[in-house]
C-alpha cells in the first residue's frame, strides 16, 4: 500500500485531510511499529507490507487520541474514555510478531 493510499484510507477513517498531519502521524506510527516488531535487531530498510493494516490502525489510533494524550479515565455525559498506559491498545500490539536475533 502506498503512502497516498494510506492517507486516503486515514482520511476516511478519521476525517483528517491535511497531508502533512497524516504523513507525520504515519511516520510516528511506523517508528513505533518497527520498535515493537524489531525490539533487539535493526529493522529492514523500507516498509514491511505485512503490517500495512496494523500501521493504518496504529496511525488512526494516534490521530483519534489527539488532545487526550496521557488520559487514563474520562467520564462526561455518560461517555467514558480510558487509554491503556497512554500507549496503543494491547489487542493491537499482540498482532505484531517480534523478530529476534542471535546473540554471541
Amino acid at each position: 500500500m502506498t503512502t497516498a493510499e494510506k492517507r486516503t484510507a486515514l482520511t476516511a477513517m478519521t476525517g483528517e485531510a491535511n497531508a502533512d498531519t497524516l504523513s507525520t502521524y504515519l511516520s510516528l506510527a511506523e517508528e513505533d511499529l518497527k520498535a515493537y516488531a524489531y525490539p533487539v535487531t535493526t529493522p529492514p530498510e523500507g516498509w514491511i507490507a505485512e503490517y500495512d493494516g496494523i500501521h493504518l490502525q496504529m496511525t488512526a489510533f494516534l490521530l483519534n487520541k489527539r488532545g487526550a494524550e496521557g488520559e487514563v479515565i474520562h467520564d462526561e455525559n455518560g461517555v467514558s474514555r480510558r487509554y491503556e498506559d497512554g500507549g496503543y491498545p494491547r489487542t493491537l500490539l499482540r498482532r505484531i510478531t517480534p523478530h529476534g536475533g542471535v546473540v554471541g
